[in-house]
């Protein structure tokens, strides 16, 4: 580990990943495509070594993007006819 990787945020996840990803490969995948869009739009270019330029609508897409696998990685209840 560096000073320059941290841990995905994804439920469970121990994949090790670059700070200026979100989330690692397989995860940013399973997040719906409007909302990696999302991130990707608010995003500003080195922004995880300056907070001061992260905005409110990259938090709120990004808050909405960890909603999305945490709910992923809830158990399913079993199906029931």
């Amino acid at each position: 580990m560096t000073a320059k990787d941290r841990k995905c945020p994804a439920p469970n996840c121990q994949e090790r990943i670059p700070r200026k990803y979100f989330c690692c490969r397989s995860h940013w995948f399973s997040i719906s495509k409007p909302l990696r869009d999302r991130v990707l739009q608010t995003y500003t270019k080195g922004q995880e070594h300056n907070l001061d330029l992260i905005t409110d609508a990259y938090i709120l897409a990004h808050d909405e993007a960890l909603d999305f696998l945490r709910d992923a990685a809830k158990p399913k209840p079993p199906f029931v006819k």
